[in-house]
Formats: C-alpha cells, sequence, structure tokens
C-alpha cells in the first residue's frame, strides 16, 4: 500500500505542474480514500485524473518524465526546477520558481547534442536576446538566459493552462467567435513583433498558449529573424510544414511578416473547421501543397462559416504575398470589423420590437382648483402594451433578467467533446 508521504508527493506533483486544480486534486484523493476504505488499493492518483477527464495521459507521462529528469538535473543557481512542460526542437522546457522574485517560470534548457554546437549557443544567446526586447501581453516575456556547468538556459514567462494545439488536437473546433478573439490576439503579439522588425517564423497551434483566462500568448522566438532595414531574407528553412507559408516551402529569402500572416491563417482555418488547410502523411508533400494547390474556402468546406469570416482567411493565406494584408495592423483593423459582425457565444438576440405610431401625448394637466382632483384611470389594454420606439428618439425599456446577463467566459469548444482545459477554465 502507498504510504501517506507518497500520496502527499504525488499530489504535490500535481499541484506544482499546474496542469489541474486544487479542487481536482481534492476529488481524486477523496475517491483513493472511499476505495481504501473498503479495504481495496486505489489507483494511483494520476489514473483516476485521467479518468475523470482533467489530465490527458501524455500530460501524465510527461509529468512523470519530468520528475525524474527533475531529480538528475543540475540546480540553476535562484531557480527550483519543478517538472517537465514539454520539448521542442532545440530542447527541454521545464517548469520551474524563481525564489529572488517568488513566482512559478518556463525554464528552456537546450538538448546536450545541440549544445555542443557552438553555432546552435551563439543562435540561442542572440534570439533570447531578441525576444527580451519584445514586451506585449499576448508573448511570453523573456527574463533570463545564462549557462550552468555546459547547460544553456532561457527562462521565460509561465502560462498556466494548454497550448491551442491540445486543445484541437483530436478535430475539436473551436467557437467561430472565440476563434477569431484568439487569432486577434496573436495578430496583435504579431503587431508588436513587426515593430521591433521580428519576423516569428513559426506560427502553429502548439506555439499559441491560451491561460486559465482565455488570453492567447504567442511563444517559442526559437525561429524568430531579426530584419535588417529593407531586408527580407531568412538563413535557412523554418516553419511546420501543416502552417508554414509557400515563400518558406519553398525556400525563398523573401520571408517577411506577411509570412507570419499566412501561417496564422492557416491556424485561423484548423481553429474553425477542425482541420489543417491541407493534409497528408508527407511532409514534402504538405508543403508543395502549400505552393501549389488551390485552398478550399472554409465556407465552401462549411457553409455555416459567415462569408467575412471565409473571406478573411482566404486572404491572409494568399499565395503571393502581395495579396495578404501587407502588416499586422491592417490584419487587425479587418479582424475586428469581422469580429463585430459576429455574435459573441454568451449574447442571446433581443427581441425585435415591431414599428408603430408614436405614443400620444401627456393629458394636460387638471383646470384651475382640481388639483385634488384623482388622476384619471389608466386603461388596462394600454398599460400591458408594448413601449414602441419613437423615430428619431432613444428609449428605455426594462427588460427581464435573462441568464445570459450572468457573466461567464465564452465557450472555448463549438463542436466535439469539452477537454479538461475547458472544465479549468470554467
Amino acid at each position: 500500500m502507498t504510504e501517506p508521504s507518497s500520496r502527499g508527493e504525488e499530489a504535490d506533483r500535481f499541484r506544482q505542474s499546474g496542469l489541474v486544480t486544487e479542487e481536482q486534486i481534492r476529488e481524486a484523493l477523496a475517491i483513493q480514500e472511499e476505495v481504501r476504505s473498503l479495504g481495496v488499493k486505489p489507483e494511483p492518483l494520476s489514473a483516476i485524473l485521467i479518468q475523470k477527464g482533467y489530465l490527458t495521459r501524455a500530460q501524465a507521462r510527461e509529468l512523470e518524465a519530468g520528475s525524474t529528469e527533475a531529480e538528475g538535473m543540475p540546480e540553476i543557481p535562484g531557480f527550483e526546477i519543478l517538472g517537465t512542460i514539454g520539448k521542442g526542437g532545440m530542447g527541454t522546457v521545464y517548469k520551474g520558481f524563481q525564489k529572488s522574485m517568488a513566482r512559478d517560470v518556463a525554464i528552456k534548457i537546450l538538448f546536450p547534442e545541440t549544445a555542443r554546437q557552438k553555432g546552435y549557443v551563439d543562435r540561442f544567446f542572440r534570439e533570447a536576446r531578441m525576444a527580451a526586447r519584445v514586451h506585449h501581453p499576448n508573448i511570453i516575456a523573456a527574463y533570463d538566459v545564462g549557462e550552468q556547468r555546459g547547460h544553456y538556459y532561457l527562462v521565460m514567462e509561465y502560462c498556466p493552462g494548454q497550448s491551442l494545439k491540445n486543445i484541437i488536437f483530436e478535430g475539436d473546433r473551436v467557437a467561430l467567435f472565440t476563434a477569431l478573439d484568439i487569432a486577434l490576439q496573436i495578430a496583435r503579439a504579431l503587431e508588436n513583433a513587426h515593430a521591433n522588425k521580428l519576423v516569428h517564423r513559426d506560427i502553429k497551434p502548439e506555439n499559441i498558449l491560451i491561460d486559465e483566462d482565455g488570453t492567447a500568448k504567442l511563444c517559442d522566438m526559437g525561429l524568430a529573424k531579426e530584419l535588417a532595414p529593407g531586408a527580407k531574407g531568412a538563413e535557412e528553412m523554418a516553419g511546420t510544414p501543416l502552417y508554414i507559408s509557400p515563400e518558406q516551402a519553398s525556400g525563398s529569402d523573401e520571408v517577411d511578416i506577411r509570412s507570419d500572416i499566412y501561417s496564422l491563417g492557416a491556424t485561423l482555418y484548423h481553429m474553425i473547421l477542425g482541420r489543417p488547410p491541407f493534409l497528408g502523411t508527407d511532409p514534402r508533400r504538405i508543403m508543395r501543397m502549400h505552393i501549389e494547390d488551390e485552398l478550399v474556402p472554409p465556407a465552401r468546406r462549411d457553409p455555416s462559416i459567415p462569408a467575412p469570416l471565409s473571406a478573411l482567411v482566404v486572404k491572409m493565406m494568399a499565395k503571393k504575398p502581395g495579396e495578404r494584408f501587407a502588416n499586422p495592423t491592417a490584419l487587425v483593423a479587418a479582424m475586428e470589423r469581422v469580429r463585430d459582425k459576429l455574435k459573441a457565444p454568451e449574447q442571446e438576440a433581443a427581441p425585435a420590437v415591431p414599428a408603430g405610431p408614436a405614443p400620444p401625448p401627456p393629458p394636460p394637466p387638471p383646470p384651475p382648483g382640481q388639483e385634488g382632483s384623482p388622476p384619471p384611470q389608466e386603461d388596462e389594454t394600454q398599460a400591458e402594451a408594448p413601449i414602441l420606439p419613437v423615430p428619431g428618439a432613444a428609449v428605455d425599456r426594462p427588460r427581464r433578467r435573462r441568464r445570459s446577463d450572468r457573466r461567464r467566459p465564452a465557450p472555448l469548444l463549438g463542436r466535439g467533446r469539452q477537454d479538461a482545459f475547458s472544465r479549468v477554465a470554467r
């Protein structure tokens, strides 16, 4: 039987991960105690959290691996490594704790084989310093960069929640208004990066984090490229096949901020349809499709998608950069116009009020000497009649309090099952 101290350590590991809430942990512990009281050995805490839908199997495996790896990690002065968040192309990202600031952080550490290559190390430091120049609520902030006993690390803002990839990985769609809101937040992040002469070059769901308040944050500036005045080029091919721009896929040196706009359009396409714009098993074939194949407009795949939203995505994903939005500022303005035409999920349409004649003028005051007379009785049918609008005048009319008046977050997923993040966010 698991000793109480071990059970407490397991629960603490889940608390420190930030993947589940305290309430969910207590619920799982209560289930363990109930089963134990019957003389039966309960399942591990992770198994219960998975069965309840609060944790995915992949997250549980990463957490277990992270706790083992963290034990062998060298100490980084001023930081405590708590567990693994995930792995990228250049290194592993851990959840950590910054002792001096008493705050959770994310710490990216280069893979040992990557750290042995001077070119990668130089690039790592260069890109970390570029990321530190960018300050925006929709971009993960960079705090520190350094080296400790051969381990090169980057300390970043920690974002509790999940990546957009985890939300849509099983074909779930994001509600249209929410999907556009997420894309709009990332477009504003690109606007800030563009002002700092940076191109991200790897916009994709995996690099978009959604925190518990619904704020979208762009992360992993690992492929970011600084552009000199008048320059376009990229040193090497970058990006991810499912969301890569045609110019990146062809290896062109004409890569600028419009490439990020294309990749954000592909990400928005995936959110509203539950599938990427181009599919295939061969990455090279998918990249060729981005270059050559005609894009199927979202509204053609699903007629319920509003035409303005579909047209927005098509323009973002134009094959030629010159046919896309010229810059993120133009994109943000267009997204805001489309958003204004969509109804937020929590809003309900107000009942229509029929037009009609202007209401009669108020009765004249009583003659002198009759001020004490009782007012004329109001006709019941007149009292129950709806208040009609007066052309050219504003009318204040009472309304019943609807359930939609109570503030609540917009549903993240439009179709398909709600995952653990949706339950936590609520």
